[in-house]
């Protein structure tokens, strides 16, 4: 075992992961801004006063309710991104497991399963890592 590529493993994932969450983080803030800002305003009539009469407790929860309605709408509209990812994902895996047996056949060479496998992860890690992304922010 060593501690110093275990290290430089730790970083790099932690960077990539800093990267996914700020996209996911992103995806979501476009979708439910709506969402966002009856929550502050929620926050700042209900939640932070002492004693809110009956009436603002009964608005927000309108606004709450009508602004679940239409994210609900979002998220299932929003699941198209994961689908479409997903297949693009799939297809660019497809085509980099071919393209590579063609290369390696025309080059006079027998490729392997596991050579072909190999090189179509590594080059549809992109197309993945966007559904992956896209997957949970749903």
């Amino acid at each position: 075992m060593n501690s110093e590529n275990i290290m430089a493993l730790i970083d790099s994932t932690k960077s990539d992961v800093e990267f996914a969450e700020k996209l996911s983080n992103a995806i979501v803030a476009e979708q439910t801004a709506d969402l966002d800002e009856i929550m502050r305003g929620i926050q700042e009539r209900i939640v932070n006063v002492e004693d809110p009469d009956d009436y603002t407790i009964q608005c927000g929860l309108l606004e709450l309710t009508n602004a679940l309605y239409f994210i609900s709408a979002k998220c299932e509209s929003f699941g198209f991104y994961d689908d479409i990812t997903k297949a693009n994902a799939r297809l660019k895996y497809n085509e980099e497991f071919a393209k590579y047996q063609l290369e390696t056949a025309n080059a006079g060479k027998k490729s392997t399963q596991a050579d072909c496998q190999r090189e179509a992860e590594v080059n549809s890690i992109d197309e993945n890592m966007l559904n992956v992304i896209y997957s949970r922010s749903v």
